[in-house]
């Protein structure tokens, strides 16, 4: 549990080259284990780490891994999770429509049990992803998510929804409530060190100016 929170740690940060590193002795630990519990939370995350990197191929198969581990042992609130990082995937190399369903599949699962921090974090995602495909409810999404940050007051996921948000005003040339949410969402990211959401928000705050 504690190489996980650290590998965690130093993903929120954009660390990656560190948080990858971080997992090595994790991934020796399943080796030896065979354990499915650490396997399907550490494919997970190597997942996130391999998309942020752009190794785009890698990153599916440890996230395909990691959701045959939690239907198998009927992991559901992971399998959510696993969900949203396929979905991640499909939207950074551009399957928008596969990448809604999958949003949209999380969605549900994540309602469905109890799992209020995954589900606000999938809906900053499907939100942008909506936004993109030319769907204005993607935007309700992003008010959503960031209502239900502060509610359970989770810096990372209100930087996050906030400078996602920023970027969405932004396609719509709606420049002072960009400006708004990005130079919110940098304040509150600059204070919990989240570096990569700290560096989005800067750039989202240039552009409106």
């Amino acid at each position: 549990a504690a190489l996980l929170g650290r590998g965690r740690i130093h993903l929120l940060r954009a660390n990656y080259e560190a948080a990858r590193d971080a997992y090595r002795p994790v991934l020796a630990l399943i080796e030896q284990t065979g354990d499915p519990w650490l396997e399907r939370i550490a494919t997970n995350h190597l997942a996130v780490i391999d998309t942020c990197l752009g190794n785009y191929q890698r990153a599916m198969a440890a996230a395909v891994r990691s959701l045959e581990l939690c239907r198998r042992y009927g992991d559901r609130a992971r399998e959510g999770d696993g969900l949203v990082v396929v979905g991640t995937i499909l939207f950074e190399v551009g399957l928008l429509n596969e990448a809604a369903a999958a949003f949209a599949e999380a969605l549900d699962l994540l309602s469905r049990t109890a799992s209020p921090w995954s589900r606000a974090d999938c809906l900053i995602y499907a939100g942008v992803c909506d936004l993109r495909r030319g769907h204005s409810g993607g935007l309700a999404m992003l008010d959503e998510a960031v209502a239900e940050a502060r509610r359970l007051g989770a810096r990372y996921l209100e930087a996050h929804a906030l400078i996602a948000r920023a970027g969405a005003h932004l396609r719509r040339g709606a420049m002072p409530a960009a400006l708004d949410d990005a130079a919110e969402g940098t304040a509150i990211a600059r204070a919990a060190t989240l570096v990569g959401y700290e560096i989005q928000g800067l750039a989202r705050q240039a552009v409106a100016l």
